[in-house]
Order: C-alpha cells, then sequence, then structure tokens
C-alpha cells in the first residue's frame, strides 16, 4: 500500500486497506501517529516504524524495528548537549502523536543537563487531533509556533523524532531561520529528496540517526539484497559513473531492512507462525546483521525490540545536498 511520507491521510488509509484484508504482519516505512492504527486499533504485528517507551508499552501484538527510536533520539541529544549545542535560546517541537514522548522522555533528558527550553510546540497537522497543552501553547501549525519561537528569540529548535519534513515543510515559507538540531534523519530526508524542497532552512543544521553514510549501497549486506532486487527488476542500481543517473534506493533500502529482520524472526520462530512464536523468536534473536549499517543489531526484549543500534552524528553539506556522517556514538 503506497504512502506518501509528508502526509498521516494515506497512511491511515493503508492501515484500513491491509488490516481489513487480515494480514499476518505489516512492515514498510510508518509515520509515528499511525503506529496505533496497526497495533491497538487493530492488533496487528509490525516490522518497522519508529519505537517509543511508551507506544511499546501499549502495543500487544508482536513489533520489532530497525528504524531508528527514541532510545536513539535520546543518545542524539545527549550528544548535543555535551557538545554545546543546545546552548542558547533553545525551542523543542515534534508532532501531536509524539507528545507523550516529548513530556516523558525529551523533556526530562534536557533537565538533567540543566537545559529548559524556552519553548515547546505540538505540531498537529490531523484535523480530527485534540492534544493537551506543552509549555502552555499547542501548535495546530508550524507557520504560528514559528511564529512564536521567533517572539520567544528562539535561536535553535530541537526537532523531535519524525517532525522533520512537517517542520521544513511549514517553516520554509516563512522568514524564520534558527539553527535545526534534528534527532531523526527519517523526516527530513523525505523533504531533502524532493528537489524543489527550499533547503535553505538547514544551514548549519545537525542530526542524528542510524548510520546514514555514502558507501550504504556498497555494504555486503545491502549490496547483497540490491542485487536480488535488480535481478528481478525491481530497482535500477546507480551507475558507476557520476554522470549516470543514480535510481531511487530509499524504497528498496527499507525492504532490505525489513525483509531481512522478518525473514531473520520466521526462521527462528519455525514453521508453526503464530504470534507467540514470532514473539518468541524476535525476542531472543540476538545479533543481527541489518543490510545498510556496520554494526550489527542486537535484538531481545523490550526495550530491545529495536535491536540496540548505534547512534550516528551528521551535519548538513549544502554543496552536498545532504547530511554527511560526522561521529559515531558508542
Amino acid at each position: 500500500a503506497p504512502v506518501n511520507p509528508t502526509s498521516s491521510t494515506t497512511a491511515a488509509a493503508a492501515c484500513s486497506r491491509l488490516t481489513g484484508e487480515g494480514v499476518f504482519v505489516v512492515m514498510g516505512y510508518f509515520q509515528a501517529d499511525v503506529l496505533p492504527c496497526y497495533l491497538e486499533d487493530h492488533d496487528t504485528a509490525m516490522i518497522g516504524g519508529p519505537m517509543t517507551a511508551e507506544q511499546l508499552e501499549r502495543a500487544d501484538p508482536p513489533w520489532f524495528s530497525a528504524d531508528a527510536g527514541s532510545d536513539v533520539g535520546a543518545e542524539v541529544i545527549r550528544a548535543y548537549a555535551e557538545s554545546g549545542a543546545l546552548d542558547g535560546r533553545l525551542g523543542v517541537v515534534a508532532v501531536s502523536a509524539d507528545e507523550p514522548q516529548l513530556r516523558g522522555e525529551v523533556l526530562p533528558l534536557l533537565d538533567e543537563f540543566g537545559i529548559e527550553p524556552v519553548a515547546s510546540g505540538l505540531i498537529n497537522d490531523r484535523t480530527d487531533a485534540s492534544s493537551s497543552e506543552v509549555s502552555a501553547v499547542v501548535g495546530t501549525s508550524v507557520a504560528e509556533i514559528a511564529d512564536r519561537f521567533d517572539d520567544a528569540e528562539v535561536d535553535r529548535v530541537l526537532v523531535v523524532g519524525p517532525a522533520g519534513a512537517s517542520w521544513a515543510h511549514g517553516a520554509a515559507p516563512t522568514d524564520y531561520r534558527p539553527r535545526l538540531l534534528f534527532t531523526s534523519l527519517g523526516g527530513i530526508n523525505a523533504y531533502v529528496s524532493d528537489e524543489s524542497s527550499d533547503v535553505s532552512l538547514l544551514n548549519d543544521a545537525a542530526a542524528g540517526s542510524l548510520y546514514d553514510g555514502e558507501d550504504v549501497a556498497s555494504l555486503p549486506a545491502m549490496r547483497q539484497c540490491l542485487d536480488t532486487q535488480e535481478a528481478a527488476g525491481v530497482v535500477t542500481m546507480p551507475s558507476d559513473d557520476s554522470t549516470g543517473d543514480p535510481g531511487p534506493l530509499v524504497g528498496p533500502s527499507i525492504a532490505c531492512r525489513n525483509v531481512t529482520l522478518f525473514r531473520a524472526i520466521a526462521d527462528s520462530a519455525g514453521p508453526d507462525l503464530t504470534y507467540g512464536a514470532f514473539r518468541r523468536a524476535g525476542e531472543g534473536l540476538g545479533e543481527v546483521t541489518i543490510p545498510g549499517y556496520p554494526d550489527p543489531f542486537n535484538y531481545g526484549r523490550p526495550p530491545s525490540a529495536d535491536g540496540d543500534p548505534v547512534a550516528y552524528l551528521f551535519r548538513w553539506d549544502p554543496a552536498e545536498r545532504q547530511f554527511v556522517v560526522q561521529d559515531r556514538r558508542g
């Protein structure tokens, strides 16, 4: 089921369609606000999606992921705090679905470092959504939050989780240009991948996430997976010639990660693939090589259902029009 990574509308429709067909497990790209549809409303097992402690606690069906979750984001925030990147007049923003993470994880972590944001806000892009207040104000649009941050002289904004694309789309038409510090690459990379996007707002930006270096496609496990897809006519690999036309690799790469993880769990579960067997296999999986990452994942019981991945830091390179790796967090 196709989804638009910058909108929750198609994602909700995909959930209704797939769960209506009674699928055993869903895998792919998931926005935070669609997770409850699968995990709570329809009790469907999942591979993929950003994990938070709060969502893991509420999820009943088995759920495993190789995506960056809140534990990776927390490691990134620690790195920002230790480097002084959060010094100054800080604003914090997240999508409305991540309010529990913002209140329960992000703000307490900042408090540990003695950092008190000047302002914080929630991007509410769902017309039927209702949210309690964060720092006395809930933003119903990025433009409104940006205007409030600007009035408060916020000079750097911590963008939590998958809010990157929403913030960029909403802030680009405004004149507000603080330094942006992302705790995840997925959302903002979806924005950057559109060549018509205004990337001037990313000057001096930083991000943290799972590994995303220029050599991703050449790492052995990813190379093997993409070769399989190319042989099947699913994807055209980039040309070795620098003038060649690179093929689209974001979707195929996500598929490689998810299918690899599903296969490892299913193989371990054995021929009787029930939810009980699937959960036990995933929680006892241990070390797995996930395509595209130089460091192994290590799966176990929650909170290790995301494989406890290693976090990396990135900086925005305007000449390359992409975020480039700067450092590896242990």
